[in-house]
């Protein structure tokens, strides 16, 4: 899907859809499907956003001030992402209602 001018392929492209593609808060892809460092992973960059696919993760989208402190980490030559954001991911999956309300 072309978008912009990148093109996404593949479970980002899935992913990208499901939050509504060029017309989502993701914007225009900026770069086609790239190869991320590791050799394993890839990931688009869009005008607000990334999304990122991995073996183990599967895609998935990040964007704001995560991106932004991720970025300041020096991406996956710091800290990976999925290191990031295991407690934030381990909580949802223990609680999948939400919030007590």
């Amino acid at each position: 899907y072309r978008c912009g001018a990148g093109r996404t392929v593949g479970e980002i492209d899935n992913r990208y859809q499901a939050f509504g593609g060029c017309g989502s808060f993701l914007g225009a892809a900026i770069t086609d499907e790239v190869t991320a460092p590791d050799g394993r992973g890839r990931y688009n960059v869009f005008a607000n956003g990334s999304i990122y696919w991995s073996p183990s993760t599967g895609a998935f989208e990040v964007h704001g001030a995560i991106r932004d402190k991720w970025a300041e980490l020096g991406w996956e030559a710091g800290k990976g992402l999925e290191e990031m954001c295991a407690d934030t991911w381990r909580w949802q999956r223990n609680n999948t209602e939400g919030y007590p309300g």
